[in-house]
């Protein structure tokens, strides 16, 4: 019983940290001018895309790049390199940010934790069609700055471009379900037009492609 509490109260701890850890990120992007300045044109180049009809998709006739699973850690440090580098998520529908705010580890949470991108999706069309409306549609999010500690102002940020939808609804990854891979399979492409070297990908999309 000791071990259990001991266990559980470890979890707790680390999860105020992560809290903390997205506190602190909150706070360094609200004054710091270069960051907002990022948000808002991150914002404003946001374009919000149709799922159209698809064949049935092989990955790699739809994206000719590299493309990596990796966990919410690995995520983290693969999109914190310089590059041409794009991410593929599928986005909580009933916790923006994947819990970010509640010190959650989603593949989601843990980039918007190391990111721009949780200010990213506040902007009015992703809110009321993805969100609000639940339309069938995805959105591609360019230069979202990678912010990792120690903070420095003067540090140049790298850039990833987000490629997000929300995930069906009763699903945890996008490939678990008809709708969702044919989202997925529309994001694969996008990712191709954009010229997009490399794309990182939930490891959890796996269990769906496999």
């Amino acid at each position: 019983m000791g071990k259990d509490f001991t266990d559980a109260e470890a979890y707790e701890q680390e999860k105020e940290a992560r809290v903390k850890d997205f506190e602190d990120l909150r706070n360094y992007c609200e004054r710091t001018v270069e960051l907002e300045r990022s948000v808002d044109k991150s914002r404003r180049n946001t374009h919000l895309l149709k799922v159209k009809e698809t064949e049935d998709y092989v990955i790699s006739e739809k994206f000719s790049g590299r493309v990596i699973f990796a966990s919410p850690k690995e995520a983290v440090e693969e999109i914190s390199k310089t590059g041409n580098v794009g991410v593929l998520i599928g986005l909580s529908a009933v916790s923006k940010g994947g819990g970010v705010v509640h010190g959650m580890e989603t593949f989601e949470a843990e980039i918007c934790r190391h990111s721009t991108l949780y200010f990213c999706l506040q902007e009015k069309r992703i809110c009321e069609e993805m969100y609000e409306d639940r339309a069938p549609s995805f959105a591609y999010i360019p230069g979202v700055k990678v912010v990792n500690k120690p903070y420095d102002s003067d540090k140049d940020y790298p850039e990833v471009d987000i490629i997000a939808a929300i995930l069906p609804e009763g699903t945890d990854s996008l490939t678990s379900s008809e709708e969702g891979r044919r989202i997925f399979d529309n994001m694969l492409l996008r990712a191709e037009y954009n010229n997009l070297k490399t794309i990182i990908i939930s490891i959890e999309e796996l269990k769906g492609l496999l």
